[in-house]
């Protein structure tokens, strides 16, 4: 279970440079990188060995469009961030939704929520806080005050994580009853929708743009999306929201070594901080295993 976890954490950790890397609008790269995963995943859907969509009751497709709508929002907030802060920053405070998903886990999808689990969110709140902290000084001393471009970026991200945060919690009350195939290519449909919405209403290019851009926009699709994201999905049947968002916030660690290597993109100094805080709070998030029966669900 935390093996294929950690894998799906992993893989969406790749999401980040290759959306620094394709240099396209954040509009298209959120509809390119849905509509080819939604292609792939809502097929399967259909011809699911659980009988597809055909057993679903009424909530559920309720429940499934609102959580594909929050999917969207948050890649359209947090890829147009990415333009503006750093990709550490960006990706951790995308991540920092596990105390909004935990709390709200508990009384919407009556999720324990225990004290090793609160002491999780103590820590990766201040890893947040001692990563975000050098963007809120350099914009300080800058003279632009604390509004400049990088904190908007910032803003821009911890929004996307609140839709994030929505999205898990809608798909943990979804994913007790359907599968992985069916709940994720509907969500995943919808949100291509919201994103191409967005691409005709902000006129975003789409044709004529560098080659790296619509390979990226394929990466993203086939190992952030169909292998990060589906994987997180999988996980939800097995864990409360809660833990699998602790879990996602070892994304930025990964995404920062990734654009350090590719982009000479140091990280802030609070990444020393943070790391540590970070990886604590994961391990007693997901230190209780599910029981084996649920190891052997495999749907």
């Amino acid at each position: 279970m935390k093996l294929r976890l950690f894998l799906g954490v992993l893989a969406i950790s790749t999401a980040a440079p290759l959306i620094r890397w394709a240099g396209a609008p954040p509009a298209f790269l959120a509809a390119g990188r849905l509509s080819l995963a939604a292609l792939v995943l809502f097929p399967m859907g259909l011809f699911d060995s659980s009988g597809g969509y055909s057993r679903w009751k009424p909530r559920h497709f309720v429940l499934t469009t609102f959580s594909g709508l929050l999917l969207g929002a948050h890649f359209l907030c947090w890829i147009t961030s990415l333009g503006l802060t750093s990709i550490a920053s960006s990706v951790f405070l995308v991540t920092l939704h596990p105390i909004v998903t935990s709390v709200l886990g508990h009384y919407f999808n009556r999720d324990k929520m225990g004290r090793r689990l609160g002491w999780a969110l103590v820590l990766s709140a201040l890893g947040a806080a001692a990563l975000v902290g050098p963007d809120v000084m350099k914009e300080a001393a800058s003279g632009s005050g604390i509004w400049g471009g990088r904190v908007r970026g910032d803003l821009l991200a911890f929004a996307g994580g609140l839709c994030a945060s929505g999205y898990f919690l809608l798909g943990r009350a979804v994913r007790r009853d359907c599968s992985t195939a069916t709940y994720g290519g509907l969500s995943y449909m919808v949100a291509a929708a919201s994103a191409w919405a967005a691409v005709l209403a902000t006129g975003a290019q789409v044709s004529g743009l560098p080659a790296r851009a619509y390979a990226a926009a394929i990466l993203m699709a086939l190992v952030p999306q169909l292998i990060g994201h589906t994987t997180l999905n999988w996980a939800l049947r097995r864990l409360p929201a809660g833990p699998v968002a602790v879990a996602i916030t070892a994304e930025p660690v990964g995404a920062s070594l990734i654009a350090w290597a590719w982009f000479g993109e140091v990280p802030p100094w609070g990444m020393l901080l943070a790391i540590p805080f970070t990886f604590m709070g994961i391990r007693m998030a997901t230190a209780d295993d599910p029981a084996p029966a649920e190891l052997l669900d495999s749907a």
